[in-house]
């Protein structure tokens, strides 16, 4: 049992260049505490102690590609730890100490107690973190996939936006970076995983939904920084633009088929026209009526698939009072005619 954690945890610094972490293993300088399996995964308790490193580490393997590795550890003397990867995020909050941080051995950044760091890495690239002998840190750090990020937020068509919009704007930089102030709550949870309380028992559990919580804050303040919205006014303000656009969709998703116009729309809403097609494009990047040409003939398209009426009727039942009209729009968007 012994040989397969170790396994794991080789796996888990597979990729270091640390040589340190390999003497680690090799050598024997790695104590296994505590083990558990659960379906899916691990949570591991080890000590650490060589001529580098002396502390504590726990390694909880949530899933495949969803891990949280959770440190206490004090360096002898100056040691570098890294994690390489493709299409990968890695998620960490400092708890007490500092250490420096680094994507492939670009410039570094100090972390301090209450730093969250979020590295969404679209190329493979690795991350660095440095420590200065005779200091010691605890610290929380999460490393998934992409997809798994994807996949634990996802509960909703609204969030599953938010995350591709997040993720878009994120990956037009190969190695993305975002740094930010941890709230009270979010210190309070980080310092009861970093005290490596009871093992065992519902911990991996508690840890995941801990781990979920970390990822939620840090989407949700990489997305409002990714706006370059700083102050609270900015953000209420593009609160109010996101609902704007929002709740106008709602309207066209529901009633599709009426020929609305943005003044009627702004009116059932309670803002003016210039202000709901400005909120609605920079949402959707499209304006209101785009939007529902372009759901009325992904609904016709549907209905037409499965037989559900005739061209005319089809044309009718999304909106358009003219099949000739339909049938031009439809070639215009799809380069064939409904017939075909």
């Amino acid at each position: 049992m012994k040989q397969h954690i170790r396994r794991e945890i080789t796996d888990a610094f597979a990729s270091s260049k640390d040589p340190s972490l390999q003497e680690m293993i090799l050598n024997n300088t790695l104590d296994i505490e505590a083990e558990e399996f659960f379906p899916g995964g691990h949570i591991t308790r080890y000590h650490v102690h060589n001529k580098a490193l002396y502390g504590r580490q726990e390694i909880v393997q949530i899933s495949r590609d969803f891990s949280v590795i959770t440190s206490n550890i004090e360096a002898n003397k100056a040691s570098q730890t890294s994690y390489s990867g493709a299409n990968w995020l890695a998620l960490q909050l400092c708890v007490a100490g500092e250490y420096e941080v680094s994507i492939n051995n670009n410039a570094r950044q100090i972390l301090k107690p209450g730093d969250c760091r979020l590295d969404i890495l679209s190329k493979r690239g690795t991350l660095n973190r440095f420590q200065q002998g005779g200091s010691r840190y605890r610290n929380v750090a999460l490393y998934m996939s992409l997809e798994a990020f994807k996949s634990h937020l996802n509960v909703g068509q609204h969030a599953e936006r938010m995350l591709q919009q997040l993720l878009q704007e994120e990956l037009i930089h190969p190695h993305a970076s975002s740094t930010f102030e941890a709230s009270k709550s979010l210190m309070v949870s980080a310092n009861e995983l970093s005290e490596f309380g009871r093992f065992g028992g519902l911990r991996p559990a508690y840890i995941k939904a801990k781990a979920i919580e970390f990822m939620v804050y840090a989407a949700n303040f990489a997305r409002w920084q990714g706006r370059g919205v700083a102050g609270l006014r900015s953000r209420a303000k593009l609160s109010r633009s996101v609902d704007i656009a929002q709740k106008t969709k709602a309207i066209i998703d529901r009633e599709y088929s009426v020929a609305h116009t943005i003044d009627e729309l702004a009116q059932r809403i309670g803002t003016n026209r210039t202000t709901l097609s400005q909120a609605f494009r920079t949402e959707f990047q499209e304006t209101p009526m785009q939007y529902r040409r372009r759901l009325r003939l992904e609904v016709a398209k549907q209905m037409l698939q499965y037989h559900e009426g005739s061209v005319g009727e089809v044309a009718e039942h999304v909106g358009y009072a003219d099949a000739s009209c339909f049938i031009r729009a439809y070639r215009d968007h799809y380069g064939m005619t409904p017939g075909s």
